[in-house]
């Protein structure tokens, strides 16, 4: 329940052009750049975080 509430608050920030992170940022930016949603960016930042986390 506490991930629907959060990924429901983070969607409408970033829908009024806000951003939490750094990631987020860089996604805005990205986005008017190349041809991908916000999301898919973030998401792309999050799986090479995690994945270089694990790797470690």
């Amino acid at each position: 329940m506490g991930g629907i509430i959060l990924g429901a608050g983070v969607g409408l920030i970033i829908r009024k052009g806000g951003s939490l992170d750094g990631t987020e940022i860089i996604a805005i930016i990205l986005d008017k750049r190349i041809n991908f949603s916000i999301g898919k960016i973030v998401m792309f930042f999050n799986l090479f975080i995690l994945s270089s986390a694990g790797f470690i």
